[in-house]
């Protein structure tokens, strides 16, 4: 029976609809809490509803604040995640010259790029907080349907929410790796000695 056709029968009961409504709408919710991605990363209904709309962005960062400009938040960026100028340009969806223009001075930034960089510089702020030192290996990491933190801005989505992400799966991965050396730690070890691999008296002959 398709969910319409439910509705009507119900419906037609005289019967008030609201709690087939409450219970399909908490069946949803259920649904999304559980939804696991290919980093093995579950995320939270607040995650799955602000990474699933590239217009997050703009959701996320709000006015901008007086004590940042532009040219200090591309100075921000470029410091905290070191990216090149290609990967930089390809973000923003630029040319080259733009950023060595920004950079130089030479040339305003646009409101819609200062945004982004304005998103971008926040989410190293909350890198950073966390004690996470941006590196090559951590810049190229994919952290959500194969797309790195530069690729998902690319595409729209939120660098703090990415920047968020990131640092959930990097908390996972210490865990993991805590329990793996807990386990081998409680492996018993034993010291060789010289006559380690000599049989025991009573068994010689």
């Amino acid at each position: 029976m398709s969910t319409a056709t439910m509705f009507s029968w119900y419906r037609g009961t005289g019967a008030s609809v609201q709690p087939v409504i409450g219970a399909f709408a908490l069946a949803g919710t259920a649904l999304i809490n559980t939804v696991v991605h290919s980093t093995g990363s579950e995320l939270s209904l607040q995650h799955y509803r602000m990474m699933s709309s590239p217009s997050s962005s703009a959701a996320v960062l709000g006015d901008r604040t007086p004590q940042s400009t532009p040219q200090e938040d591309l100075n921000r960026v470029c410091d905290f995640f070191s990216p090149s100028t290609v990967l930089l340009a390809a973000t923003l969806n630029v040319a080259r010259q733009s950023i060595y223009n920004w950079r130089n001075g030479t040339t305003a930034i646009a409101e819609e790029n200062a945004t982004r960089l304005r998103d971008l510089a926040q989410a190293s702020q909350i890198l950073n907080n966390e004690g996470i030192v941006m590196t090559n290996f951590l810049l190229k990491k994919k952290i959500m349907n194969g797309k790195t933190l530069f690729q998902r801005v690319e595409e729209g989505y939120s660098a703090v929410e990415s920047a968020k992400l990131l640092i959930q799966i990097l908390r996972q991965e210490k865990v993991q790796q805590r329990q793996i050396q807990d386990r081998f730690a409680s492996h018993r070890t034993f010291a060789s000695t010289e006559d380690f691999d000599f049989p025991p008296a009573n068994d010689l002959i």
